[in-house]
């Protein structure tokens, strides 16, 4: 319930960032001489510093809590759905916000996760994957990354 609730509150302050952002540019469109010789200078208008300055941080920040929660539920039959939900709304982020060194990381870090459930099978409470419905919820996971990815 925690980390559903983290990665929901996360979410839904990155989308208060960006629409505060659309605001900035309907409302603020007013050109200051600071402006205009801040995007001679720099090549880039006040809505690129704006998008910087107020969705940048709140991305790294949505992108920090997937990755650690992730890091958190990977190797626990308890919490193997939850694992396969944050995982496949990581994915869907990478695609929203078109990042995609993340989107690489996070394959990489679902692939090392599965092999740390291969190799930790035996112990008490690891994932299964003999067991058919932790079996799906992987393939599930892995058909949502393919199909992202192309």
């Amino acid at each position: 319930a925690v980390v559903s609730t983290q990665s929901t509150g996360a979410e839904e302050a990155s989308r208060e960032a960006k629409e505060t952002l659309a605001d900035v540019e309907d409302l603020d469109m007013v050109y200051t001489p600071e402006n205009l010789m801040l995007a001679t200078v720099s090549g880039e208008d006040s809505q690129d510093r704006a998008d910087r300055t107020v969705l940048t941080p709140w991305v790294k920040f949505l992108w920090e809590v997937y990755r650690h929660v992730l890091d958190i539920l990977k190797n626990n039959n308890k919490v193997e759905k939850l694992y396969q939900d944050i995982a496949q709304m990581a994915f869907n982020f990478c695609i929203k916000y078109e990042r995609k060194a993340e989107f690489r990381k996070l394959s990489d870090s679902v692939r090392n996760h599965l092999n740390l459930v291969i190799k930790h099978s035996h112990q008490t409470n690891s994932v299964n994957l003999n067991d058919p419905v932790s079996l799906q919820l992987h393939l599930d996971t892995r058909l949502h990354h393919t199909i992202l990815h192309l």
